[in-house]
């Protein structure tokens, strides 16, 4: 400013500087804090075993879908569904949460549910998952 600016004889000059805070939807859009993953709903994932001879396997997983949060769903298959099954038939122990919540991914999110019910049985057409009981219905897409 010194430089630049010369008032006149007699005269001084004042700097006045204004601030115009961000609009609170700046705000809100930057600073969102990033969702964790087993809060997401509506999703297709996938559950792949690392103990022993199954992390050398690509069909030792399971493919499901949940509309709940995904953290909930995992806290089902602690007690019972594919995942416990195999643990406790082929490692002889129980699954942990740590363990399933470790090893699980999320493949697809997906808000139509009847969508979310095609994408899964593509899914598990594809990879072939050994711990999914769908067993009668590979192959098949149903529709309805």
């Amino acid at each position: 400013m010194k430089k630049n600016v010369i008032p006149k004889e007699g005269h001084e000059v004042k700097l006045v500087v204004y601030y115009q805070s961000l609009k609170t939807s700046n705000l809100v859009i930057r600073n969102r804090a990033k969702r964790d993953h087993l809060q997401e709903t509506n999703v297709v994932y996938q559950y792949k075993c690392q103990k022993g001879d199954c992390k050398l396997r690509d069909t030792s997983s399971y493919i499901g879908s949940t509309t709940m949060t995904l953290s909930r769903r995992l806290s089902y298959h602690l007690s019972a569904g594919g995942p416990a099954d195999h643990s406790r038939n082929t490692h002889e122990e129980r699954i942990t949460r740590q363990d399933i919540v470790d090893n699980t991914t999320i493949l697809v999110r997906q808000h139509n549910q009847r969508k979310l019910r095609i994408i899964e049985a593509a899914y598990i057409l594809e990879f072939q998952p050994v711990m999914c009981d769908q067993l009668e219905h590979r192959g098949r897409i149903t529709l309805l």
